[in-house]
């Protein structure tokens, strides 16, 4: 693994560190979450911003954690909410904050020790 792909990794780590302090914010419930635009502004800006970084891994780093990451969704869930704001389903945005991006977290954060 090269520096570059330890250093993106570190990015993803803090945008998701970022998206546990917007949970908190809204006491980690979805009813206050659902009711409150900025919240979800701030998710979804971070949940963009990790979409567009996983072009910037090296194609080896990639290959050396195809299970890990669903690099082609993620990166698809950056075009969802860069073109697509207006009609999102903020449901959706906070099932991957809460149930996905835990695990996403941790392997960042396992990346990021080695």
């Amino acid at each position: 693994m090269n520096s570059k792909d330890i250093n993106v990794a570190r990015h993803m780590l803090a945008h998701c560190e970022r998206i546990e302090r917007y949970l908190s914010r809204c006491n980690n419930s979805l009813e206050e979450f659902m009711n409150d635009e900025l919240i979800q502004d701030g998710v979804t800006m971070q949940l963009l911003a990790m979409g567009e970084l996983t072009t910037h891994f090296s194609d080896e780093f990639k290959a050396e954690y195809p299970e890990e990451i669903d690099w082609r969704n993620f990166k698809q869930l950056r075009n969802v909410c860069a073109h697509r704001y207006g009609t999102l389903d903020f449901k959706i945005i906070w099932d991957i904050a809460t149930l996905e991006l835990p695990q996403v977290r941790s392997f960042f954060d396992s990346v990021t020790r080695q």
